[in-house]
């Protein structure tokens, strides 16, 4: 067992007290894992987010992965704040997708009903490298400047023939989505980019095919990754992990 040391528990305990704060904290979660990461170089540190409907407050919770894979979980609450445990209690209609004429459909029930997205390994993959990219962006941030963060946002605009104010607005009234949503779509766009940058200057420059490193990566990861598909029986969805590798 690799357990953290005393030393960095005391340390990640202060970085958790500055970002669940009882006036909401100033402090930036991409900062604190820096300073965690400058602390403890063998180790990964991933802080979570969970923002609760019933008061809007938002807690934060820390993953320590040891270079051994094992991982600590760890989370800290001011007085009279919801702990992080307790966080989260789903309620029915939270699940509910669609209602027509006072009859839910849930999430779940939806999927049971869309057999064809589980023939599609392309469309499965895509939703595996979306939690791969998360964590490795969590791992290993990717700090865009404002410029950057324009850019990406008039390029997502273009792509999509949103030339003006009010074509931007219906589109997204069309597909739900607020002024904060649209942002973190860009920038999680915008950071997948810098990270295949990344990962394509890190590849040799003799190496031809440089360019698809990024996606040779993440073809790597996902069969080195736990898979699990929470749906259906297990045999279909055991099948279903390993298709997708």
């Amino acid at each position: 067992m690799n357990a953290p040391s005393a030393q960095l528990l005391e340390f990640a305990h202060r970085a958790l007290e500055r970002l669940n704060a009882v006036d909401g904290g100033s402090a930036d979660p991409d900062h604190e894992a820096q300073l965690l990461r400058e602390f403890d170089p063998a180790s990964k540190f991933r802080f979570l987010p969970h923002r609760e409907n019933f008061d809007n407050s938002t807690a934060w919770a820390l993953l320590i992965i040891a270079d051994n894979g094992e991982t600590t979980t760890m989370s800290w609450t001011p007085p009279h704040n919801i702990p992080w445990s307790l966080r989260g209690t789903h309620t029915r209609s939270e699940s509910t997708l669609l209602t027509v004429n006072g009859v839910e459909l849930s999430v779940e029930e939806a999927i049971w009903h869309l057999d064809i997205l589980w023939e599609e390994a392309a469309l499965l993959r895509k939703l595996i490298d979306v939690c791969l990219v998360r964590a490795e962006l969590e791992a290993s941030p990717v700090h865009l400047t404002d410029d950057q963060l324009q850019e990406s946002m008039d390029a997502f605009r273009r792509s999509r023939g949103l030339l003006t104010s009010a074509a931007t607005q219906q589109w997204m009234r069309e597909h739900g989505l607020d002024h904060r949503s649209l942002e973190q779509l860009v920038t999680y766009e915008a950071s997948v980019a810098a990270l295949r940058q990344r990962h394509s200057e890190q590849t040799d420059i003799s190496d031809q095919r440089s360019e698809r490193s990024f996606d040779r990566w993440l073809a790597g990861q996902r069969r080195e990754s736990r898979i699990e598909w929470h749906w259906g029986e297990s045999a279909k969805t055991a099948g279903i992990a390993t298709s997708t590798r």
